[in-house]
């Protein structure tokens, strides 16, 4: 019966998912094209910081801090400590105010990504004590990972370092290895999704009301959200990860389109595979 359900899912979705197939596959060709690495001095900004300034109680909350800071490049340069810390490979090098271009960091994509070991770390993100939280560029093709370390000093969010180095030695290693051959490889996709795969949506009649029912394989590449093929961002508020973890968590969320799909995968016997898809956009 659930599997009969699924399918007329299919019929109520179609336009909805490719709506938002759309709305990924403008995602995808911009992490092609955007975000290179930083390799040096870059333009002069003409703005200056002296006018900078934030919505009230935007502090409080490092989620309303970053967007505010990643759009206004006046606040931005306000909020980061010159000169800047940027170590790389273990080299550590400082960026000159005047040397500092604006960074829109991930606001500038459909969505972002999030990553995690346990459901319950998805609620560091509402945690107003939070005191340090990194923004992350993971870049899966080339084992790299860029983070922007920020600080909450006298109550103010400021940009204190950036790091570069390799993820070759990060607990989540495994599983991002994994994840890259999962987005880009149709086939290996296919044979590392469950079967049949759980699937949690909102209900199209009532959108106070959850429905849970399964997908086949068929019907989770009709439904599925384009995924990151070569880079992810990551924002760690504090969630601990861990090498011999089964358990990991892909949530995308979208900036200003009320996209969000969670991904739940498992490791069983070694294997990763996708266990459970979650499409609660609005």
């Amino acid at each position: 019966m659930k599997t009969i359900f699924a399918g007329m899912l299919i019929l109520t979705f179609c336009c909805a998912c490719n709506s938002k197939k759309g709305e990924a596959d403008s995602m995808n060709r911009s992490v092609e094209t955007s975000d290179s690495v930083w390799e040096g001095p870059t333009a002069l900004l003409v703005d200056t910081a002296e006018t900078a300034t934030i919505p009230r109680n935007a502090d409080e909350l490092f989620d309303d801090f970053i967007y505010n800071y990643a759009a206004n490049e006046k606040l931005q340069k306000a909020r980061t400590v010159f000169p800047l810390s940027y170590i790389k490979d273990g080299e550590q090098q400082f960026i000159e105010e005047k040397n500092w271009e604006h960074d829109h960091l991930f606001t500038k994509e459909n969505y972002y990504t999030l990553l995690y070991d346990k459901e319950e770390d998805m609620d560091f993100e509402k945690n107003p004590s939070l005191d340090t939280v990194s923004v992350e560029w993971i870049y899966l093709d080339t084992h790299e990972i860029r983070q922007y370390h920020f600080q909450r000093k006298n109550g103010l969010w400021m940009l204190t370092t950036i790091e570069q180095h390799s993820t070759l030695e990060a607990p989540y290693e495994d599983f991002l290895e994994f994840f890259y051959k999962f987005a880009n490889d149709s086939i290996f996709q296919r044979e590392h999704v469950a079967r049949p795969l759980k699937f949690v949506t909102s209900d199209p009649d009532d959108e106070f009301q959850i429905l849970e029912t399964t997908l086949e394989v068929d019907q989770w590449f009709a439904f599925k959200p384009l995924l990151p093929l070569h880079k992810m961002t990551n924002i760690d508020y504090g969630q601990k990860y861990s090498k011999n973890s089964s358990h990991k968590i892909i949530d995308l969320k979208g900036i200003g389109n009320g996209f969000n799909n969670t991904l739940f995968f498992r490791r069983t016997g070694g294997v990763w595979r996708l266990v459970q898809f979650e499409d609660l956009s609005n």
